[in-house]
């Protein structure tokens, strides 16, 4: 966005120059800058297309490379985590079924319920 501007700006620039107006951006400037202008005009536009190419370079790398194994790593992750949580969910069911029948098994607690 920031070259798109540039290049427009320079090519307004030029365009002033060439007609021979007077604005912020030509007032120090004659119309032998006009070739250099010209140039700065050409090179940006350069820049933009490489600029396009290189976005969709990384845009292709990011789709074919970068994204595939982040979702594969964050899946394995996830299983992790739930193959954990699992674990401390069948510990903690087992420790509460422990404690109900060790409960269970207080000879008061037998007593009242054979009553």
């Amino acid at each position: 966005m920031e070259l798109v501007k540039k290049k427009a700006t320079t090519q307004s620039n030029l365009d002033n120059l060439n007609a021979g107006k007077t604005t912020m951006g030509t007032l120090f400037k004659n119309s032998g800058d006009a070739g250099t202008l010209a140039n700065t005009v050409e090179a940006t536009e350069r820049e933009i297309v490489q600029m396009s190419q290189l976005k969709d370079l990384v845009t292709i790398y990011l789709g074919e490379k970068i994204i595939p194994t982040f979702k594969r790593e964050k899946l394995e992750l996830y299983g992790s985590v739930t193959q954990q949580f699992h674990v401390l969910e069948i510990n903690n069911a087992s420790q509460v079924a422990n404690f109900w029948s060790s409960l269970l098994q207080n000879p008061m607690i037998k007593q009242s319920s054979n009553e």
